[in-house]
């Protein structure tokens, strides 16, 4: 039977069609493709996560082994990406050895990703009591803004110098072993159009992760992060922000600490420990009442009380409860707190336990200048001298803090009646827009002479020497890593010389 030119026409595709769905589905351009990491997350001594995120769903492998041997290659979890995550997640290692590199190599639905650099981490070793801690250098920073004209406001940008995310990548790849990189608040900067809906944030999350120039960086270090105002809400947010649950829910998509608050706390609170070292990242948005609220004057009029008493008005809970605020107390004017009692609590128990010769206490707002007015635990002053005054009785030994959040760096040395100086380091920015202090500020008795940087920076904390010296070289490097300034704090220095005085 003859056939139709149609028929012709139509057989010769239909026995094409296997081949050409073999060819689609072997060719990697039509498989979802990597679009931010892979990021270093938690490291343990045993355990690792490695965080990434793709532009579609797509099926996750990973196989690791020591770099010193190659052929005892582990095949490790599955990780499928969907859309409910914005496909993004984190591979969780377990079962490591301690004190070990590993290397690495991710597939996605089958297909190895090609990248220039060597995939690899460092698991923590071991040392207490078997040796002295080890040297190692943390690198920290704020204020990451990322131009996105679609949404920015009009004018000159306010980001740029995205290479100082390749200064550090370079700084840190030349050391011997890894330390990891702190992110200290407005990592991202929601816009108006970002922070009207969860679907925005997670946007303005999307877009700034996926920086070119951030990438080597991500995969260099372990990344460790708390927030501020602006990559939690609005400038300045408060407690009230609407949308804070959906801000921490993002918090967690996109940041692989070892915990996030409480499972009774809610918050982004937690801490972890590297070799000598303890770091305390507190959540300052979570619980904070707006700065500007107004204290209200402490009065206690005992004719009213007697008057109120007598006709039966005023037992003796509304005489006590007069003083608080549900569970805190009104001396802090009408709740007015930066962290909350129950945070604080978890930071005192913490601080109690640890036993590291330094112990870096993180927050976003900055916690021990005065003296200007934007936000920062001044505010806040019977809160933060209700902590000074139980780190006095405590006398607990090796504090520093850590802050970001001005758009400019500067070293803080507080003095402290029977304790011992207290030292803040503020660093800021890394790629917004530098300012300078204003007014008095710019002369400020408390900031330690020469540390004043009012340029794009980052900083570095080197933690060195033997059990009996153990110092902190602190500095502050331009956007191409030259250093700008250096101090040294040792161990003996944040530490009582004596008891206090009665």
């Amino acid at each position: 039977m003859r056939r139709s030119p149609q028929a012709c026409q139509i057989l010769p595709m239909r026995s094409l069609l296997p081949w050409i769905y073999l060819v689609l589905s072997a060719h990697p351009t039509w498989a979802a493709q990597l679009t931010a990491g892979p990021m270093l997350g938690h490291i343990t001594s045993r355990t690792a996560d490695i965080w990434l995120q793709t532009d579609g769903p797509t099926e996750v492998t990973i196989e690791y082994w020591p770099s010193a041997q190659p052929t005892e290659r582990v095949v490790g979890p599955r990780l499928r990406l969907e859309a409910g995550s914005d496909f993004a997640g984190r591979l969780s290692l377990v079962g490591l050895r301690p004190g070990t590199r590993y290397v690495y190599r991710i597939a996605l639905d089958g297909q190895p990703l090609t990248a220039e650099r060597n995939l690899a981490f460092e698991t923590q070793a071991l040392w207490q009591g078997r040796r002295s801690p080890a040297d190692f250098t943390f690198y920290l920073g704020s204020c990451a803004y990322i131009n996105d004209p679609a949404v920015d406001r009009p004018g000159p940008p306010l980001g740029g110098g995205y290479r100082i995310f390749q200064s550090i990548a370079r700084a840190a790849a030349g050391l011997p072993h890894p330390g990891l990189m702190l992110w200290l608040g407005d990592n991202i900067y929601l816009r108006e159009a970002d922070y009207a809906s969860p679907w925005g944030m997670n946007v303005r999350y999307r877009h700034a992760r996926s920086l070119p120039e951030l990438q080597p960086l991500l995969a260099t270090l372990p990344h460790y992060a708390i927030w501020d105002d602006h990559d939690y809400g609005p400038n300045d947010a408060n407690r009230s922000f609407v949308f804070k649950d959906e801000s921490l829910r993002l918090f967690k998509r996109y940041w692989a600490n070892p915990s996030y608050g409480l499972e009774e706390l809610p918050g982004i609170f937690t801490t972890f420990s590297y070799q000598d070292a303890d770091f305390f990242l507190l959540d300052n948005r979570f619980y904070r009442a707006a700065d500007k609220t107004e204290l209200p004057k402490e009065e206690l009029d005992l004719l009213k009380e007697a008057r109120d008493w007598a006709l039966g008005q005023n037992p003796i809970t509304r005489l006590i409860g007069r003083r608080y605020f549900g569970s805190q107390p009104l001396l802090l004017g009408e709740n007015k707190v930066m962290f909350g009692a129950e945070q604080l609590d978890w930071l005192k128990q913490a601080l109690l336990q640890s036993r590291a010769t330094f112990k870096f206490i993180a927050a976003g707002s900055q916690l021990m200048n005065d003296g200007h007015p934007f936000e920062g635990w001044h505010n806040f002053p019977a809160e933060r001298e209700a902590f000074l005054a139980w780190l006095r009785r405590q006398n607990i030994p090796g504090i520093v803090f850590l802050s970001g959040d001005r758009h400019f760096t500067e070293l803080i040395r507080r003095e402290v009646k029977d304790l011992y100086p207290l030292y803040e380091l503020t660093c800021s920015p890394l790629t917004a827009v530098a300012r300078s202090p204003q007014d008095k500020e710019l002369d400020n008795p408390l900031r330690v002479k020469g540390t004043l940087v009012t340029q794009r920076n980052f900083c570095s904390i080197e933690v060195t020497g033997s059990d009996k010296d153990r110092r902190l070289i602190l500095r502050s490097h331009d956007s191409d890593g030259q250093l700008l300034w250096e101090r040294v704090l040792r161990a003996a220095e944040l530490r009582r010389s004596e008891p206090p005085k009665e």
